[in-house]
C-alpha cells in the first residue's frame, strides 16, 4: 500500500489547510481498489461493521449455520441476529448538510429519549462507520498523511468520472439488505439513519424504505444544521455556529475524506422537505458546534403533541413552533431574542 503511494514525492509537513490532496490513478487505483474490495467482501469485515454500528457499544449476538466461506455474499443467509431489545423496533432519521453535527445531536436526542422508554441499543447505517471500520481505508488515509499530504482525493467518491477506491455506499446497501431480511424474521432492533441528501437533484434516498422496514409509524425526524460559513450565521454570539465549512475542513484529516460545501443548499432544501414528515417527533436543531455556545432546538407538534421540553437538552435554547418562522423554503429560526 505504501509502495503505491510513495511514487508521490514526499511533501514537507505543513498545516492541513496548506496540504495537497493526491489523486490515485491507473496502477495505484487498481491495486488499492482490489485491496479495499477484498476487505469489504469478507464476512469478518461486514460483521465488524455491524458491531461498530451499535451506538451504545453493546455487542450484537449472532447465530451461525456452518460452514461459512468467509465471503459475505455466500454467508449472509447463514447468519441470524438475535433481537437487541424487548418491545417495538424504533427509527430515528437525521437530516442535514455534511459536517453539520448529525452524529453529535443524534446522541443527544437518544439520551433524551431514554427517559421516554426509547431503546438504548440502536444500530446506525452510516458510511463513516463503514470507512473507519476498514483497515484498508484507515491505512491508505494514514499513509497519505505520513507522506505529507492531506489525503487521497478519490479514496471516497471525488467527483463524476473519477473512480473511488473505497465504496462505502455498497457497504451500506449490503447492511441494509441484511437488516431488512432480519426484520422479515421478526428480529427486534432499532435504527438510526443519517441522510445528507446533498447530491440528489430529482430523486433522493428517502426515509420510506426505512419506515417500511422498521414498521414504526412514530419515527423520529431530526434536522440538524449549521450555516455554510460562520459569517453567515445571524444569531447573537452566544448562539453563533462554527459553520459547516469550518467543521468539515477540521475533520478532513481525521476522516480521510475531503469536504466540499457545494451541495450545502440542496442538502438543506431536501432535508427541510422531508423532516416535517416525521410520524412521532419532529425537531430542528441549529447546532453551534461548540460547548461554549448554545444550540437552538425547535420542536414542531405532531398530532398536537410535543415530545420534549426546556429541560430535555443541556446548553440549548428550546423553542416550539409558535416562537419561530421559516423563510425562503429553508429553516431560519429567527425569534428576536436570539438576534
Amino acid at each position: 500500500m505504501k509502495t503505491e503511494l510513495q511514487k508521490y514525492k514526499k511533501k514537507r509537513k505543513c498545516s492541513l489547510q496548506k496540504r495537497e490532496w493526491i489523486l490515485c490513478k491507473s496502477e495505484c487505483h487498481k491495486k488499492l481498489k482490489a485491496l479495499a474490495n477484498s476487505e469489504i467482501e469478507s464476512t469478518k469485515y461486514m460483521l465488524n461493521v455491524l458491531q461498530a454500528s451499535v451506538l451504545s457499544g453493546e455487542k450484537i449476538k449472532f447465530d451461525f449455520r456452518s460452514p461459512l466461506s468467509g465471503k459475505w455474499m455466500d454467508d449472509k443467509e447463514k447468519i441470524s441476529m438475535r433481537s437487541m431489545h424487548n418491545g417495538k423496533s424504533r427509527l430515528i432519521v437525521c437530516f442535514g448538510p455534511s459536517a453539520c453535527g448529525k452524529s453529535f445531536w443524534t446522541d443527544n436526542v437518544i439520551r433524551a429519549l431514554k427517559n421516554k422508554n426509547f431503546p438504548k441499543d440502536i444500530l446506525a447505517i452510516d458510511g463513516d462507520i463503514a470507512r473507519q471500520t476498514s483497515n484498508v481505508y484507515r491505512a491508505i488515509a494514514k499513509t497519505a498523511v505520513d507522506l505529507g499530504y492531506a489525503g487521497v482525493l478519490n479514496l471516497v467518491a471525488a467527483k463524476p468520472g473519477v473512480p473511488n477506491i473505497f465504496n462505502s455506499s455498497l457497504v451500506k446497501k449490503r447492511i441494509l439488505s441484511f437488516l431488512e431480511d432480519q426484520r422479515k424474521r421478526n428480529v427486534v432492533f432499532s435504527l438510526y439513519v443519517p441522510l445528507t441528501l446533498g447530491k440528489c437533484l430529482v430523486t433522493c434516498p428517502t426515509p420510506e424504505r426505512y419506515i417500511e422496514m422498521m414498521r414504526d409509524p412514530n419515527w423520529v425526524a431530526l434536522l440538524v444544521y449549521q450555516h455554510r460559513e460562520s459569517k453567515d450565521c445571524v444569531y447573537k454570539s452566544e448562539f453563533k455556529c462554527a459553520g459547516c465549512s469550518e467543521s468539515g475542513k477540521n475533520r478532513e484529516m481525521k476522516s480521510g475524506k475531503k469536504y466540499s460545501s457545494s451541495s450545502y443548499n440542496n442538502a438543506l432544501r431536501q432535508s427541510h422537505r422531508w423532516v416535517k414528515k416525521g410520524g412521532g417527533t419532529v425537531l430542528f436543531v441549529h447546532n453551534s458546534g461548540s460547548k461554549s455556545r448554545k444550540s437552538i432546538v425547535l420542536e414542531l407538534p405532531v398530532k398536537g403533541k410535543f415530545t420534549f421540553n426546556s429541560k430535555s437538552f443541556k446548553n440549548t435554547v428550546y423553542l416550539r413552533d409558535t416562537e419561530c418562522f421559516f423563510r425562503d423554503g429553508h429553516l431560519f429560526m429567527l425569534p428576536k431574542k436570539l438576534l
